[in-house]
């Protein structure tokens, strides 16, 4: 920019009158002694005070002498003119584009820790829903109720209870990526239905997963919880006998289904599938797949409700 405005001003002092004069002479605006005639053009009104000695008289003035090119206002106005030209605006646009893009960057790490964060606390939460309190005593209690009328439904029950603790615990010592598979989902989903079959008799489960699909991947957590929830709302307030099926099966379009079905008292008076629970399951899977996951609910025709996961199909070698 430095040498556009250098360039501009040597042009003006050393080429432009030579060619000036040459054009003058062309077209014949020459006076007596061959040189040029100098015009002054001067749009609208200049009103100021007058310069002293300076005469009041109307008509037109005679022509002030030529500005110095060199001069500041004109090096000034030189200069704004090669900054623009020179993308000194294109410049500053491309720095406030990024620093955008910075502050966007920024932004976009703080989500993903804030997701991050989200993650482990609604591990966490399950976790701890999986092995709270007035679980274990409700099914203690059981136990021990058991103990005096039915033996051996009782030593049915603490079996169960292992068998779940053995599923569950291991998963409090590490961050469930080791087991996020459809084979290690579906033994704790076994292991759950199986205690809960135990503390109520009338509950029927089925679990069936094709042998090809076993090794797929399953995000943890997400199956056990839909399971619990058909039990806490679609079985144990039903009248009679229940039942639940949980399978897994391969889409037509190549991606993992897995089904949570139930004949329970189905959707009720509440609506379908806003619970706080299942919002967080679609907030998860939107955060680890995008739009190549889904969580899908629908009444079922002969009562209850089959919650389908959608998952992209992808196989641990």
């Amino acid at each position: 920019m430095v040498l556009l405005v250098a360039a501009m001003v040597a042009a003006e002092r050393f080429a432009a009158e030579p060619v000036k004069q040459w054009i003058a002479e062309r077209i014949g605006d020459v006076d007596d002694r061959g040189q040029r005639n100098r015009i002054a053009l001067q749009i609208g009104v200049m009103v100021g005070p007058l310069e002293q000695g300076e005469p009041a008289v109307s008509g037109p003035k005679p022509a002030r002498p030529r500005a110095d090119p060199a001069s500041p206002f004109n090096l000034a106005l030189r200069g704004f003119l090669a900054f623009w030209l020179g993308g000194g605006f294109a410049l500053l646009a491309w720095r406030r584009e990024h620093e955008a893009l910075a502050a966007l960057a920024r932004s976009r790490a703080l989500a993903e820790a804030q997701a991050q964060r989200r993650e482990a606390e609604l591990r966490l939460s399950v976790l701890a829903a999986q092995v709270e309190p007035h679980f274990l005593f409700n099914t203690l209690a059981g136990v021990r109720s058991a103990i005096a009328t039915d033996p051996a439904r009782a030593s049915e029950m603490i079996d169960r209870l292992v068998e779940y603790l053995r599923a569950a615990i291991p998963r409090l010592r590490s961050d469930g990526s080791a087991q996020a598979t459809v084979a290690a989902q579906f033994d704790l989903v076994r292991a759950y239905l199986g205690l809960m079959a135990a503390r109520m008799p009338r509950l029927a489960f089925e679990v069936d997963a094709p042998t090809e699909l076993l090794r797929a991947r399953c995000p943890p957590l997400m199956l056990i919880s839909l399971v619990e929830n058909a039990v806490k709302h679609g079985v144990e307030p039903k009248i009679g006998r229940a039942r639940i099926e949980v399978r897994a099966r391969r889409s037509d379009d190549g991606r993992l289904a897995l089904e949570v079905a139930d004949d329970g008292v189905g959707f009720g008076v509440s609506a379908a599938g806003s619970g706080l629970g299942l919002s967080n399951l679609r907030e998860r899977l939107a955060q680890l797949y995008g739009e190549r996951a889904s969580l899908v609910l629908k009444a079922r025709a002969g009562g209850g409700v089959a919650a389908t996961l959608w998952l992209p199909l992808e196989v641990e070698p």
